[in-house]
Formats: C-alpha cells, structure tokens, sequence
C-alpha cells in the first residue's frame, strides 16, 4: 500500500461546494451520499468496497474517507479550493479507473477489474486521488 505518511509534509488539497474556514475538520460524507444516489452509484460503489473487503482489507474504504489531492491542478471546478492538512491512513490511487467503472456499470467484470486496479494502485495516476481515513483540517482557502 503506498502509505503517504510522512512522504509529504502534508500539503494536500480538498475542493467542495461547500464552505468551510480555517481549522474546520473535514468529515467523510461518502456514506450519506451514497444513501441518495442512484443504483449506478451504488452498485459501482459497492462492487469497490466488496473488492476492497476480499483483496485489500488494509486499505481505508472509499466510504469512510475523505478525498483530497496532491496538486491544486486537478482542481474538480467545485466552488471552493482549500489548503489541507492530513494525519491518519492514506492512500494514493488513480481516480480515473473509478470514472471508468462509473461509465460502464452495467458490466460488473468490467467494474469489478477496474475495482482491482484501483486498488492495486501500481498504474500510472493520471488523476491522483489520495483516501484519507484520519484528521483532515483546513489550513487555508485558496478560492474566494
């Protein structure tokens, strides 16, 4: 598992749409969002977890993390850009094998194979995503 622990002086970024101010606590709120989707959404997030439980049990669930990034660059075109400080168990994957199970659910080998390689996380990451089950704070806003 990459561990980034230690390997970055913690400087990472979250965007949202929502408003937070310095020294906010981020929460996972995979959970809740995941009450309200619709099935692909589900389906495509319980095939992740189930690959998650079977073959990676030592990496932090999709569902009980909270997302950031490693460069401001990949910044999602959400409202808000913030400056974050981490400290727990983190993981660095690449977003984009999840966006291709999102594109083609009906197909559960396709998504469970992405699913792997997600988890394997040893391609290369075109758009990192790092899981974060631990403290994330906010230390700065970067967009108004």
């Amino acid at each position: 598992m990459q561990n980034l622990n230690c390997l970055r002086e913690g400087v990472y970024y979250h965007y949202s749409n929502e408003l937070f101010k310095i020294g906010d606590r981020l929460l996972a709120r995979r959970k809740q969002v995941f009450q309200n989707a619709g099935w692909e959404y589900k389906f495509v997030e319980r095939v992740f977890e189930e690959v998650r439980q079977s073959e990676f049990p030592t990496r932090p669930s999709r569902l009980s993390s909270v997302f950031v990034l490693t460069d401001p660059e990949f910044f999602g075109g959400r409202q808000y850009l913030y400056r974050i400080k981490c400290d727990g168990e983190m993981f660095e994957t690449d977003q984009l094998l999840y966006t291709g199970a999102m594109r083609r659910p009906s197909k559960r080998l396709n998504v469970e194979e992405l699913a792997r390689e997600y988890w394997l996380a040893e391609s290369v990451l075109y758009f990192p995503e790092v899981l974060v089950d631990g403290e994330v704070i906010v230390v700065s806003i970067l967009t108004d």
